[in-house]
């Protein structure tokens, strides 16, 4: 394909541009982070025993990628009080898929929350869900954010979910 000089100059400027950049920042461009999103949930309805007790099956978006991901979400009431277990089956080869029993799950009338315990979560940090129950399924977020130095760096980790689960039959 051949190219007007004035395109051809337009190219060539461009990535000479571009080299020198580099070549200013040790080899990597000062671009700006893109924002995580926000996720927000819906106002939740009631949660009974008869609602929530279940097992609970689908699926787990993780920004930024770790998804999505197969979860399945145990809940039991056993007259007096609630207990869970959470499967989290990453399909991204890096994460270990995860099998744990939630003893921090709190269920109010409206919304409940857990955690997957910084031993176990992304990066070995605290993931704290919340979820809420609309219609026939459970939605909910998963976040975890913190704040450190590493090797004379400062760095931020931030991960965030959307997860929508079915009641198994």
């Amino acid at each position: 394909m051949d190219l007007t000089p004035s395109v051809a100059t337009t190219l060539q400027t461009g990535a000479w541009d571009a080299w020198q950049e580099l070549k200013r920042h040790g080899g990597y461009l000062n671009v700006p982070g893109v924002p995580p999103p926000e996720v927000r949930l819906p106002a939740g309805g009631p949660l009974t025993p008869t609602d929530l007790e279940g097992t609970w099956q689908g699926q787990i978006r993780f920004y930024p990628g770790a998804g999505p991901t197969e979860m399945v979400l145990k809940l039991h009431w056993d007259g007096e009080r609630w207990s869970g277990h959470l499967n989290i089956n990453y399909s991204v080869k890096d994460f270990t898929s995860e099998s744990l029993d939630l003893p921090d799950l709190r269920v109010g009338p409206h919304d409940f929350t857990f955690s997957d315990p910084s031993s176990a979560g992304v990066n070995k940090f605290k993931i704290a869900f919340r979820g809420v129950k609309v219609g026939a399924e459970l939605r909910g977020e998963a976040e975890t954010r913190v704040e450190g130095k590493a090797n004379d760096s400062d760095y931020k980790l931030e991960v965030l979910g959307d997860w929508v689960l079915h009641r198994e039959q």
